[in-house]
């Protein structure tokens, strides 16, 4: 105590927090950190996956019955299965690409910030498996109006700003990063301001979809700056590049113009609902900046005869699936299954970038040798020939009426291609499905293995 009160114009207990949030915590290692952040992004995986197969089992005749389910479990469980499996899962890699480019020391808020986010993903999940609450499946971020779910997400937002806040005091170099965060406090801030227009309005299906709409749109632009900076590390392309740097700029000043429209229009007003709509061909434009570099990366690795390796393997099945997901967007109206066809091919590209990432760069931040072999180059590919098969099908069901966010579709199963997509659907999702749960285990079978090396630096 005597060496704190010494200290000139600081007194103990400022000089004690200021320790703790900003200098070096021993206990607690930037690897220890990167590890925990893995856990939570294939956990959260896993999750999904679970709540998934409970989907399918909750429809199947005789299940339904013999189990009792929570009320309205399905559309409960595909809010869960949504949020885990891109929201979290999305926050997850953010934080293991925090830790893998750091050289700061963690700091108390940052550890905060992963225990809170990970506090407000278990509030979420209580609703979804009880009988609390009234699902509603809005565009984005579903969501069960439940206390509970509400003040979930607000600890998942909390939580986050405290583990990425470096990024704007002491870790600038990661420029990508900081924008992205960035990018994340306008999602947090228009969700804010919509809550705030929509004060006095009842808790229901169109009051969530106005909650997240401004906030959902702007928070793909976030998921495009994470997609390109995974593309850039497994394609090799320098972050000094010009179309690396003009791409991630694009998508923060399109952040930024779409969080004006709070300024301009109401939250419930159809001028700003269309407007946030017509900001989704933004995300397109910084994906045509980027694409000179990203065709490079692409020409190099074929005929370099590496195309085998898993960083440029994994390059072009995510590549190839987003831009037919993006293609498929072109031609949808929002009722049928074309849209999930869309996204579902775009979400595809983004997870197989980010699977490139765990096999290539966290896991040998953590001291595992880079993973490779028939079994994750069959992973990568039951997940991407799955997935593919999978939006094809869906995008042709669609096309002849199936509707969306309902189990068993109906189509015309007297007509043969419908009978044929319906299929060629099925078996690609089973396909990505196992390509899924290979990813997971691979995950895990390596985090429980002591690592072969001395871990990077």
């Amino acid at each position: 105590m005597d060496a704190v009160s010494n200290l000139p114009n600081q007194d103990g207990a400022t000089f004690v927090i200021e320790h703790l949030m900003f200098k070096q915590i021993n206990f607690l290692s930037n690897i220890t950190m990167l590890r925990y952040w893995v856990f939570l992004a294939v956990f959260s995986l896993a999750i999904a996956g679970l709540f998934a197969i409970f989907l399918v089992l909750s429809k199947i005749p005789g299940l339904d019955g013999l189990i009792t389910w929570p009320l309205s479990f399905f559309e409960k469980g595909l809010i869960a299965h949504v949020l885990l499996s891109i929201v979290v899962w999305y926050l997850a890699v953010f934080g293991c690409m925090i830790q893998t480019n750091r050289r700061s020391s963690i700091g108390i808020t940052e550890i905060l910030g992963f225990l809170i986010l990970c506090s407000g993903t278990i509030l979420c999940l209580i609703p979804a498996v009880s009988d609390r609450g009234q699902p509603t499946l809005n565009n984005y971020i579903p969501i069960i109006i439940d206390d509970l779910f509400y003040y979930g997400l607000g600890l998942i937002a909390i939580g986050t700003l405290g583990a990425g806040y470096k990024l704007l005091v002491t870790e600038k170099h990661n420029s990508d990063l900081g924008e992205a965060y960035i990018l994340l406090i306008f999602v947090i801030i228009a969700i804010i301001i919509s809550g705030i227009q929509l004060k006095g309005q009842p808790l229901n299906y169109a009051y969530n979809e106005r909650l997240v709409w401004g906030g959902g749109h702007i928070m793909q632009f976030f998921n495009v700056t994470l997609l390109i900076s995974a593309w850039s590390v497994i394609g090799s392309i320098s972050k000094s590049n010009i179309f690396f740097k003009a791409s991630i700029l694009w998508l923060v000043l399109s952040g930024l113009v779409s969080l004006s429209f709070y300024f301009l229009w109401p939250a419930s007003s159809e001028m700003q609902i269309q407007s946030f709509t017509n900001m989704q061909y933004a995300s397109g434009i910084s994906i045509l900046i980027f694409l000179p570099a990203l065709s490079g990366a692409m020409y190099n690795s074929f005929f370099n005869k590496s195309f085998w390796d898993i960083k440029k393997f994994t390059l072009w099945c995510s590549v190839t699936l987003f831009f037919v997901g993006g293609i498929f967007g072109i031609f949808v109206d929002g009722t049928d299954t074309r849209t999930p066809a869309h996204y579902h091919g775009m979400i595809g590209g983004i997870n197989l970038a980010f699977i490139g990432l765990f096999y290539t760069v966290f896991f040998p931040k953590l001291g595992y040798a880079p993973l490779k072999g028939k079994l994750v180059s069959c992973q990568i590919a039951f997940y991407a020939i799955g997935q593919l098969l999978f939006i094809v099908g869906m995008y042709i069901t669609g096309g002849m009426g199936a509707a969306r966010k309902v189990m068993g579709t109906a189509i015309d199963m007297d007509n043969s291609l419908g009978i044929i997509a319906a299929r060629v659907r099925d078996f690609g999702g089973g396909l990505a499905i196992l390509g899924g749960i290979l990813f997971i285990f691979i995950c895990l079978r390596t985090l429980f293995r002591k690592p072969e090396r001395k871990k990077i630096n």
